[in-house]
């Protein structure tokens, strides 16, 4: 089986699941191992939302995509202006590893940024 990067929440849920598909998608797997496998590519808060999922509520992995979709974009935080990044100072006794770290998060948070 491939290896994903595990969606912890901080990750675009959209991009995760088109990498997910894309990647399974050279194999051609039939439904049920699509929906066997995706649970091992979550992890922390978004591992715990799929086993949270009533049982026999998903019947095919087009429901437990609308499902993951329907639950981590309607949770996200509305994208901050790029000129958010400029507040993102280092502290006074922080470790440059922790700054950029948390610019890092940042960068996550901005519409559109670019390199």
């Amino acid at each position: 089986l491939p290896q994903l990067e595990p969606f912890d929440r901080l990750k675009d849920p959209l991009d995760h699941l088109n990498t997910f598909k894309m990647t399974m998608g050279l194999q051609q797997p039939p439904n049920e191992i699509l929906c066997r496998f995706f649970p091992t590519t979550l992890k922390e808060a978004a591992r715990e939302w799929f086993t949270k999922l009533p049982t026999s509520s998903i019947d095919n992995f087009e429901q437990l995509s609308s499902s993951f979709l329907c639950h981590f974009v309607c949770e996200q935080r509305p994208k901050r202006p790029v000129d958010h990044l400029l507040t993102i100072n280092q502290g006074e006794k922080e470790t440059l590893r922790s700054y950029v770290t948390r610019f890092t998060q940042g960068i996550l948070e901005v519409d559109e940024a670019d390199d």
